[in-house]
């Protein structure tokens, strides 16, 4: 039987069939290494990218070449985000659009999107991409308030309303997002307002408890400091707060003032002897018990028009009991008076119209019987004006006439005088105070007391240092001329420097010690010259 099949001999595969082979196996090699380089090439960019070297990974993009359409939406993503966070914000759109183009799946990319044109003051365009962000679920808060804040910026505030009620509604809106869009609002409800006849009601009614919702939410963030300081600004512009004048100041809350102070003093020349070497034994010192209570009460009307009524006591006893040089001197006196003030603005300068009057009455033992009778009466109106010309404080002018009349007529004198004042405030808040003054005393029935009489008078005053201290010093010259005598005496001065230092015991106690000096200078020599010394130690109270 012979054979079913016979196999012939094996042919020889031919070159062609070789060499296509070895291509093939060839190519299979080096996609495979590819694959493996672009794999390690892509993770290396990924650690590039979290470590935030974003030139090194805009280098490796460079040498990335993935042939899949995923992939390279990868690699533009990528770029588009390294430009973007080294604001190359023009090429950042360019890439990352070409990422959307290639079907980016990345759920921020609308997001990345808006924020480069925003990088690019481009808002229109940023507002497209952050509403298709929120429309993607992706920081829709975020994404809202980029459209509405652009839309502030633009000046389109009805569609600013719309985006930040819409950044309200959104279930991932933070209480830092929510402040954020309420504070927002009431800024753009101010702008739109500010177009209307009856914006000061608007802004009392809609806007303030918009800033008030705003606060609420967190009244410890940083923002909400914002939120109080502008708050406090839109409330001074309209005039909203009832303590505030219309020049703008504030008036005090509260609107009572009582202090009471005891203080103890010992000057060495009570009797101001001169300082003539005879007259030496007649010079007197003492201690000195003096008692100030001060109390007022003031009315606003109108949000301009200020009346203060007002009563000031004071009580003086001398310790030494035995030289009626110096008893004579104990006293009280009583200073009833009313302040008006009227406030308005001169342009945009805040100022105040004063108009004060007041009585003084004293009673002293002017007999030396140890004790006290009426001593003189006195009734005096004053008109001033205060000015806000410079940033730095305040300048005040007044004019002021008085009539005294002493139990002896031949005291009585009228009393006219004129003041310049100037207050300093610096940047520490410590202040000067600067005052000029010249009054004119002429008497009724003895002519040959008439004076003329100038002050100058600097105050330095540091309100508070070292845990509760307050320090004040201060300098005044006064030059006399005496009508009659000036041919004798000439112009007459008298140096006064004095110091305090003040330390809050409690909120509204506070010590004191103080130290005056004065020394007067006569054309007349020693006769018309004296010196004196007097320290002091206060308390007081203020409720």
């Amino acid at each position: 039987m012979g054979p079913l099949f016979i196999q012939g001999p094996k042919k020889m595969p031919s070159l062609k069939a070789l060499v296509c082979l070895l291509i093939l196996f060839n190519s299979t090699l080096v996609f495979a290494q590819n694959s493996q380089a672009n794999q390690s090439g892509f993770k290396a960019i990924s650690n590039l990218f979290i470590q935030g070297l974003y030139p090194e990974v805009l280098k490796a993009l460079q040498n990335y070449n993935p042939k899949k359409k995923e992939s390279r939406a990868e690699k533009e993503y990528f770029r588009g985000i390294a430009q973007s966070r080294l604001e190359q914000f023009d090429p950042a759109t360019k890439s990352l659009k070409k990422a959307l183009a290639l079907g980016s799946k990345r759920a921020d990319l609308y997001y990345e999107i808006g924020q480069a044109y925003y990088g690019n003051n481009d808002l229109a365009e940023a507002q497209k991409y952050f509403v298709l962000s929120a429309k993607s679920g992706f920081k829709p808060s975020i994404s809202y308030y980029y459209v509405a804040y652009s839309s502030q910026i633009l000046e389109d505030f009805q569609k600013a309303k719309k985006y930040y009620a819409e950044m309200l509604k959104q279930k991932d809106s933070t209480p830092e997002y929510l402040q954020i869009a309420n504070y927002q609002l009431a800024e753009i409800f101010l702008e739109l307002a500010t177009k209307k006849d009856n914006t000061r009601e608007l802004v009392k009614k809609h806007i303030i408890p918009r800033y008030d919702k705003a606060i609420a939410i967190d009244d410890k963030s940083r923002l909400s400091k914002d939120v109080v300081a502008r708050k406090k600004e839109v409330i001074r512009r309209y005039r909203l707060d009832p303590n505030q004048l219309i020049s703008g100041k504030m008036f005090p809350a509260k609107k009572y003032r009582l202090s009471i102070s005891q203080a103890y003093k010992y000057d060495n020349n009570i009797t101001l002897t001169t300082n003539l070497p005879t007259v030496q034994d007649t010079r007197k010192d003492s201690y000195i018990y003096e008692t100030n209570a001060n109390a007022s009460y003031s009315f606003l009307f109108a949000q301009m028009y200020i009346i203060t009524p007002e009563l000031k006591l004071k009580y003086v006893k001398h310790s030494d009991r035995e030289s009626p040089g110096v008893y004579e001197d104990d006293r009280y006196e009583i200073k009833p008076a009313i302040k008006q003030r009227l406030d308005h603005k001169l342009g945009s300068k805040p100022g105040s119209f004063t108009f004060d009057y007041k009585i003084d009455y004293a009673a002293r033992d002017q007999y030396q019987l140890k004790s006290l009778s009426k001593y003189s009466q006195g009734r005096t109106w004053s008109v001033g004006e205060k000015i806000g010309f410079f940033k730095f404080g305040d300048s005040g002018v007044s004019y002021s006439n008085g009539t005294t009349e002493y139990h002896d007529s031949n005291l009585n004198f009228d009393l006219t005088s004129w003041t310049l004042t100037q207050t300093v405030i610096r940047p520490s808040g410590n202040l000067f105070l600067l005052m000029w003054n010249f009054s004119e005393s002429r008497f009724h029935k003895a002519p040959t007391n008439d004076s003329d009489t100038t002050m100058l008078r600097v105050d330095y005053i540091v309100p508070k240092f070292a845990n509760q201290y307050s320090f004040h010093v201060g300098f005044s010259v006064t030059f006399l001329k005496v009508l009659a005598t000036l041919a004798r005496t000439g112009t007459e001065k008298t140096y006064a420097p004095s110091i305090k230092l003040s330390k809050a015991v409690r909120p509204n106690v506070k010590l004191s010690v103080n130290y005056d000096y004065s020394k007067k200078v006569s054309d007349a020599g020693e006769s018309n010259e004296y010196t004196k010394h007097v320290t002091g130690f206060e308390i007081s109270a203020n409720f």
